[in-house]
C-alpha cells in the first residue's frame, strides 16, 4: 500500500479492507450502502483529499520546494 495508511482514514475519507479479503469488501461495501451519512462524510472527505493533497498543482509545489532546499543546501 506504500504512503496510502498515512493518508486514508477508513471510515473518515475512504473505506479500508484487507486486499483479496471478499468478506470485508462486502461487508464496507454494505455500509456504504445502507449508511448514508457514513457515505455523504468519505465523498466530502476524499474530495477535499484529492483537493488537497492529490492535486498535481499541490504535489508540483512541494517537490519545487524540496528541489530549492536542496539546491540552497548546497
Amino acid at each position: 500500500m506504500g504512503g496510502l495508511p498515512d493518508v486514508l482514514k477508513d471510515k473518515e475519507n475512504a473505506s479500508v479492507f484487507m486486499p483479496g479479503s471478499i468478506p470485508e469488501l462486502s461487508s464496507a461495501l454494505e455500509q456504504m450502502i445502507v449508511d448514508i451519512d457514513l457515505r455523504a462524510r468519505i465523498a466530502a472527505e476524499s474530495l477535499l483529499l484529492a483537493k488537497n493533497i492529490f492535486n498535481p498543482e499541490v504535489i508540483n509545489k512541494h517537490l519545487n520546494d524540496i528541489y530549492h532546499n536542496l539546491l540552497e543546501d548546497n
